[in-house]
């Protein structure tokens, strides 16, 4: 009985093998980010260069195959639909046109060297409509002993973006960016400009204003520099004319 017991374990060693050897050829699995803007192109490319002799496209969700192919030949689609949006190179970059809301999902890539090493790669792509370009606007202005308070509006169409305030170019110590910032300035320190930046994780856009002393803002650097010029001469053409 202990013989053909030892038998029956041998057997199950020998038909448990190959999974083994499966187990310890696949790689540990990267993971990868995408961010596109609806309506554009993007790749997904294989991370790791190498000699492959096969490639595999998969939706993760729902484990479909999206296509597949050896080297050199040409591909399966598994997808029809998609077959005029997407483009498999002969390096296993998947290309994906004219992008949309619904193709934000996790695709995984298998990748067989030649070796018979095989590599999985996973692609958590998110697509972002593109964001519309801020206006910035003054929301308030006010004067009171030399010094000036402003409170500016950062407005856009789009929703769920970040909003990031510069003043002469330099990010702003405000320590919550969100759609309005306010700013009070002594009479010592005059900006020259604010940039709002919206952004979300596919594309950003800007807006940028002018400060006008001694406390408003213009939207070009032409209308500032002739109100500074205006500030500081006509005391001088006044006290020329004056007697």
């Amino acid at each position: 009985m202990c013989y053909r017991g030892k038998e029956w374990y041998l057997v199950l060693e020998l038909l448990l093998l190959p999974q083994l050897f499966r187990v310890n050829s696949i790689q540990a699995r990267s993971e990868h980010r995408v961010f596109a803007v609806t309506g554009s192109t993007t790749s997904l490319d294989v991370p790791k260069p190498g000699s492959y002799q096969r490639f595999a496209w998969i939706y993760l969700a729902d484990s479909q195959k999206i296509v597949e192919t050896n080297v050199n030949q040409q591909p399966t689609w598994f997808q029809p639909a998609l077959q005029g949006r997407i483009h498999l190179e002969n390096n296993g970059t998947l290309n994906i046109y004219r992008v949309q809301k619904n193709d934000s999902t996790e695709y995984l890539l298998q990748a067989l060297e030649t070796s018979g090493v095989e590599q999985e790669s996973l692609f958590l792509l998110e697509v972002h409509d593109p964001v519309s370009k801020p206006v910035i606007k003054a929301e308030e202005k006010k004067e009171e002993n030399s010094s000036c308070y402003l409170k500016l509006l950062c407005e856009t169409s789009s929703k769920s973006v970040n909003y990031t305030w510069y003043v002469d170019s330099a990010l702003s110590q405000q320590e919550h960016q969100n759609a309005v910032f306010e700013i009070p300035l002594k009479p010592e320190y005059h900006p020259k400009s604010f940039t709002c930046k919206v952004s979300n994780p596919a594309s950003s856009q800007s807006d940028k204003v002018y400060f006008i002393p001694p406390c408003d803002v213009a939207r070009s650097s032409g209308v500032a520099w002739i109100a500074t010029w205006l500030v500081v001469m006509v005391p001088v053409v006044l006290s020329l004319l004056l007697p």
